[in-house]
């Protein structure tokens, strides 16, 4: 009698036991799932960002191609302008100066500490420029060292410039940066500002400086626009 009343009750407990089991083979399966397509997930981010950073790269040698072909110029007048409006976080400023005092497109404007913008938009008397810490302006650079290195600078925050460099480049915190003067409208060897800091990217094989920028707009009234 007791062993018909107790077998089923041990088949029940067997199931149970094999359903559980089952059950946490289950779970241990998923979460083995999850983290597969995690992974997988990581890697296609990873390959999206790398095919971003090669476009970026291509687009910026090309650029630099470019400068190349033409000669280093010198600015041979200048226009000096009233600041009237100033909007920082925006990397932008407002001159009053324009086209009546010779102010054009893609002039360089700076101030006795260095360089600042380039000249964005012009009306008769007014001209909007563009900060050199926009991340939208990038402007061909020479680190100043005992290699000089020329790469395009552009703007991280209203704070801070960067540079993307070589591995093997010869840079270090303190370097001076000026304009390379490569362009069509920027003069060579006007100050841009100092590495503050300089990191390795190892996934890209690639340098990152940061400079500081020498010009403080704000401390300033009047700029000068470079003809």
């Amino acid at each position: 009698g007791f062993r018909a009343v107790i077998t089923p009750s041990g088949n029940l407990a067997s199931n149970t036991v094999e359903g559980l089991g089952t059950f946490f083979r289950g779970v241990g399966n998923a979460n083995s799932l999850t983290k597969e397509v995690q992974r997988l997930q990581g890697l296609e981010s990873s390959f999206l960002m790398y095919q971003e950073f090669l476009e970026l790269k291509e687009q910026e040698i090309d650029n630099l191609n470019k400068a190349l072909d033409y000669e280093p110029i010198e600015a041979s007048e200048k226009v000096v302008a009233r600041i009237v409006a100033y909007a920082p976080f925006e990397a932008r400023m407002t001159i009053a100066a324009g086209s009546r005092q010779g102010v054009e497109q893609h002039m360089p404007v700076v101030t006795p500490e260095g360089f600042v913008g380039l000249v964005q938009t012009v009306s008769e008397t007014r001209a909007d420029v563009l900060l050199i810490t926009s991340p939208a302006l990038k402007i061909g650079s020479l680190i100043q060292s005992d290699d000089p290195v020329i790469a395009l600078i552009r703007g991280e925050t209203d704070k801070r410039l960067v540079m993307e460099i070589l591995e093997d480049s010869n840079v270090h915190t303190g370097n001076r940066v000026f304009t390379s003067g490569y362009s069509e409208t920027v003069p060579r060897g006007i100050l841009i500002g100092t590495i503050i800091d300089v990191s390795y990217n190892a996934q890209f094989g690639m340098r990152k400086a940061y400079v500081l920028p020498s010009s403080n707009v704000s401390k300033y009234t009047e700029v000068m626009v470079l003809k």
